[in-house]
């Protein structure tokens, strides 16, 4: 079979749009990649956050009796809608000695405070390292009334000792989709 110029012409467009379409998918990959983030200083939290920018997240320093809490929030109609709660404590700090026996009792009071089962061990603990903490973190799903969440619990230190405990929380199934975000706002968590 021989090929007119004209089928050759079209055979050729085509792939130059396949080529074209490629690169244009692999900018929005780097565009998606190099998501730009803002740092913020949270100076009753004691702490500087890299926000999310594009889309903008919202976010609002919670005080409790003792700590300022520093909640990040997805915009409305983002997949998937997350909340991440950061707290430094000023006032407990732990060294990296005892650091995983101070994650478990933390990580089995919030699971109790929520009606999940506890972790029977520290080997159960998945540790973390990023930036200036260094932790163990625990995962686990969590079901009330409107649904069923996923919850991220990490329990940290920085290099003063100080504690940080971070929740992380999306609609079940979805917490691995903004994994690159968390990881990013951890990477970049300065103690001020």
């Amino acid at each position: 079979m021989v090929l007119s110029k004209k089928h050759i012409a079209a055979f050729i467009s085509v792939a130059l749009s396949s080529i074209l379409l490629c690169e244009a998918t692999a900018d929005q990959t780097a565009d998606r990649a190099l998501r730009p983030f803002y740092e913020t200083t949270f100076v009753q939290a004691g702490m500087s956050v890299h926000v999310p920018a594009r889309p903008e997240w919202s976010f609002s320093v919670v005080r409790n009796n003792t700590e300022a809490t520093v909640e990040l929030r997805t915009p409305i109609n983002y997949y998937p809608t997350a909340v991440i709660q950061l707290t430094r404590n000023s006032r407990h700090g732990s060294n990296l000695d005892d650091l995983s026996a101070v994650a478990l009792a933390a990580i089995n009071e919030s699971r109790d405070l929520v009606v999940v089962p506890r972790i029977n061990s520290e080997a159960e603990l998945v540790t973390i390292q990023t930036g200036d903490i260094n932790g163990y973190q625990d995962q686990y799903t969590l079901t009330i009334d409107d649904g069923a969440y996923d919850v991220r619990n990490i329990v940290a230190v920085f290099p003063s000792g100080h504690l940080l405990t971070v929740l992380v929380s999306t609609p079940q199934g979805q917490i691995e989709h903004i994994e690159h975000m968390v990881a990013k706002i951890l990477r970049n968590l300065k103690e001020l």
